[in-house]
């Protein structure tokens, strides 16, 4: 389900102008589209937008960054290797983070991604 959320998400950030607002069949633009992914961050850490954590936010079960990615989601899209295919709810209790980071976009550790403000 994540997954299927982030790759929306990717899709939008590539085409911001593709759904059209119904009032005044405007696109909704850049603009409307990154207010909506400040909002979903500030949803999934409880941080205010523009704060200086937002981004290195870890909770208790792992989930990692301003949009809480897991190990499955960035196993998916290509970012991370969990060891011994081992992630949370594929017999883990968390994400331990244990794998190892694949380099894809200069994302080659952990620190490498929570540094990443496009977390």
């Amino acid at each position: 389900m994540i997954a299927a959320i982030i790759v929306i998400i990717i899709f939008l950030l590539n085409n911001p102008s593709i759904f059209i607002r119904p009032h005044c069949k405007a696109p909704y633009g850049a603009a409307s589209l990154n207010s909506t992914f400040n909002t979903l961050g500030q949803l999934e850490t409880g941080i205010s937008y523009n704060s200086n954590n937002e981004y290195n936010v870890v909770n208790s079960y792992g989930f990692t960054g301003k949009y809480q990615f897991v190990e499955q989601t960035l196993k998916d899209l290509g970012y991370y290797i969990p060891k011994d295919n081992i992630y949370y709810k594929n017999g883990s209790e968390k994400n331990n983070w244990f794998g190892k980071f694949t380099g894809k976009n200069g994302c080659n550790s952990y620190q490498d991604f929570l540094d990443n403000k496009f977390n």
